[in-house]
């Protein structure tokens, strides 16, 4: 794509990078200051005599990431803690959701005791401000948990689905609904604090950008 003016060249490069930050879901106050930092970084390049094309190395998808990757301050351990605590409650759910069928049959007090652990990372996903976590990781641990848990359940499902066909009875009158009461609690506080990451806002700050992105319709965004 010819550009009228480096201007253009710089404008049209950060916006996409923008475009893919939002869609990789970094929040919004992030990549509005990420937004303004890759601007000065492109603009003090040209002044060195740099192309904007020599700096994003002709793929403007990987420099997006790479600057994202490199950007990003390190995950805590507290956020590795709270993200492998998901992941924990993601296990103990899907045993405890079909404790009901035949040998994932468990007793009341040890579900009891299982149920424990969910509940606490259950209530702690409404308070994402935790002391130690970057404002970067504070959607990585839930959404990661809601890809787990829909993988899991999925899986169960169709575990589920064999020993009902076995032991239909059982399946159909020993029902566990508090497990399935935690598994609504558990789901409700990551819904509720899934923050979108809206990125028109950003875009709209700057003039001449189309609707449908470059005007050259590259799907990637690289400059021909």
């Amino acid at each position: 794509m010819k550009f009228e003016s480096v201007e253009q060249e710089i404008g049209m490069t950060v916006d996409w990078c923008v475009i893919l930050w939002g869609a990789n879901g970094i929040p919004v106050e992030r990549v509005a200051e990420m937004k303004g930092e890759l601007e000065d970084h492109l603009r003090a390049a040209v002044r060195d005599g740099k192309s904007v094309d020599s700096v994003i190395a002709g793929d403007v998808s990987e420099f997006a990431a790479a600057w994202a990757i490199e950007d990003r301050p390190p995950m805590t351990p507290a956020a590795r803690l709270l993200e492998r605590g998901w992941l924990l409650a993601a296990s103990m759910i899907f045993v405890s959701v079909f404790g009901h069928l035949w040998y994932f049959s468990l007793n009341y007090v040890v579900e009891a005791w299982w149920y424990s652990m969910p509940l606490f990372f259950a209530a702690s996903a409404s308070l994402f401000e935790v002391p130690g976590v970057p404002r970067e990781h504070e959607e990585s641990p839930p959404v990661r948990m809601l890809v787990s848990v829909s993988l899991g359940l999925l899986a169960g499902v169709a575990m589920a689905g064999i020993n009902v066909a076995v032991h239909l009875g059982d399946a159909l009158f020993e029902w566990s609904w508090i497990s399935t009461l935690i598994v609504v609690l558990l789901g409700a506080p990551l819904l509720k604090n899934r923050r979108r990451t809206d990125v028109l806002p950003i875009l709209e700050e700057r003039e001449g950008l189309e609707p449908g992105g470059p005007s050259d319709g590259s799907p990637t965004g690289q400059p021909e």
